[in-house]
C-alpha cells in the first residue's frame, strides 16, 4: 500500500530539510574558518636570495604566530676575488602583515649581528642593512629555492676559480720577470767583480815583477860576494899562502846564503804565480759572464739594474790588458828563473874554484 502524506507530514520534511541544510552551511563555515587559522599561523618555508658581484645571501624561513625561524646561508669572495668562503647561521624574528624583522644572532648576515628590518613586497623581501656610517642600505631578495642558490653560489665559484687563475698567470709572469731581471742583475754584477778583480790582478803581477826582480837583486850580490872571497883566495895564494885555504870555508858559506836567497826567490815565485793563475781564470769567467749577461739582456732588453750595467766597449780592451800583463808577467818570470839559475851556477864554479885553488897549494 502507497502511503499517503498529508499537509502535515509535508511540513515535517520541509523542517527537516532546512535544519540538515542549515547543519551543514554552519560545519562549512566552521570548516573554511579552520582552514584559513591554519594559513595564517603555520606557513610553508619561504626562500629569497640576493645576489651581488661579491656575495650571494640566501634566507630560507617558516613563520608561525607571528614569528619566524630558519637559517642564512652567505659566500662571499675575499677582495681579490679569487676566494670564496661560506657561512651558515640560523635565524628568528617577528612578522606582522608585510613587516618583517629578522634576529641574526649567529651574525652571519652581519658584522655584530645586528636586528635587520624590512618588508614583504609581492613576492620579494626588502632588508635594510645597517651601515658603518650609520645608514641604512635596502637591499632585495627575490623568491628563489635552495635550487636557485646552489646554482647562483655554484656561478660565484666559477668566477672566483677564474680570478685565481688569472691572478695565478699574472704572479707566475711576475715571478719569470723578476727571475729575468735577477738574472741580468748577477751577471752584471759577476762582469763587473770581474772587470775588477783583474784590474787587481794586473795590479798584483806588476808588483810581483818588482818583489822577484829585488830577490834576483839579492841572489846577484850574493854571486859577488861568492866571487869576491875566491878573488881574495887567489890574492891570498900569491902573497900567505898559508891563509888562502882558509878563504875556501868563506866563498862557501857566501854560496849558502846566496842558496838561501834562490829559496826565497822561489818561495816568492809560488806565491806570485797564483796571483797570475787568477788573473787568467779571471778572463776565462768575464768572457763566460759576458756571454750569459748578452743572453738575460736579450730576454728582457729594458731593464737596467740598480747597480747600472757594464760598459760592453770595455770588454775588449779589459781582455786585452789582462792578456798583456799576463805574458808579460810570465815572460818576466821566465827572464828572472834563468837569470838566477845563471847566478847559482857562476857561484858553484867560484866554490869549486876555491877547492881546486886550495888543493893546488897543498892546504
Amino acid at each position: 500500500m502507497i502511503p499517503r502524506y498529508g499537509p502535515s507530514n509535508v511540513s515535517m520534511t520541509k523542517v527537516v530539510i532546512i535544519l540538515v541544510g542549515c547543519v551543514c552551511g554552519i560545519a562549512l563555515v566552521i570548516g573554511l574558518g579552520l582552514m584559513i587559522a591554519h594559513s595564517e599561523n603555520n606557513s610553508p618555508p619561504a626562500g629569497y636570495l640576493s645576489t651581488t658581484p661579491k656575495e650571494v645571501v640566501f634566507l630560507e624561513f617558516t613563520t608561525s604566530h607571528g614569528s619566524l625561524s630558519g637559517s642564512a646561508h652567505v659566500v662571499r669572495l675575499s677582495s681579490s676575488g679569487s676566494r670564496a668562503t661560506a657561512a651558515v647561521g640560523s635565524i628568528s624574528g617577528t612578522i606582522s602583515n608585510n613587516a618583517v624583522t629578522i634576529e641574526d644572532g649567529s651574525a652571519v648576515l652581519t658584522p655584530s649581528g645586528s636586528n635587520i628590518s624590512g618588508a614583504i613586497q609581492g613576492s620579494n623581501l626588502v632588508l635594510s642593512f645597517p651601515e658603518q656610517n650609520g645608514q641604512l642600505k635596502p637591499v632585495r631578495f627575490i623568491h628563489a629555492t635552495m635550487l636557485n642558490y646552489n646554482a647562483t653560489v655554484a656561478k660565484l665559484q666559477h668566477e672566483a676559480n677564474q680570478a685565481a687563475a688569472a691572478q695565478a698567470a699574472v704572479q707566475n709572469a711576475d715571478a719569470a720577470q723578476a727571475q729575468e731581471q735577477q738574472a741580468i742583475t748577477d751577471a752584471a754584477q759577476s762582469v763587473l767583480g770581474d772587470e775588477g778583480s783583474i784590474s787587481g790582478g794586473i795590479t798584483s803581477m806588476a808588483g810581483a815583477e818588482q818583489s822577484l826582480g829585488a830577490y834576483v837583486s839579492a841572489v846577484e850580490d850574493g854571486l859577488q860576494v861568492v866571487k869576491g872571497e875566491l878573488v881574495t883566495e887567489q890574492r891570498d895564494a900569491n902573497s900567505d899562502p898559508s891563509v888562502a885555504c882558509s878563504d875556501v870555508g868563506l866563498a862557501m858559506a857566501s854560496e849558502g846564503s846566496l842558496g838561501a836567497d834562490v829559496g826565497d826567490y822561489q818561495d816568492a815565485l809560488s806565491s806570485d804565480q797564483s796571483v797570475a793563475n787568477g788573473v787568467q781564470e779571471d778572463i776565462v769567467s768575464l768572457q763566460a759572464d759576458w756571454t750569459s749577461l748578452t743572453e738575460a739582456e736579450e730576454v728582457d732588453p729594458t731593464h737596467t739594474p740598480s747597480g747600472g750595467l757594464p760598459n760592453s766597449s770595455d770588454k775588449t780592451p779589459v781582455i786585452s790588458a789582462a792578456s798583456s800583463a799576463l805574458t808579460k808577467y810570465q815572460q818576466e818570470v821566465a827572464i828572472d828563473t834563468e837569470t838566477i839559475n845563471s847566478y847559482l851556477t857562476q857561484a858553484k864554479g867560484y866554490v869549486t874554484q876555491a877547492n881546486q885553488l886550495c888543493n893546488s897549494i897543498g892546504g
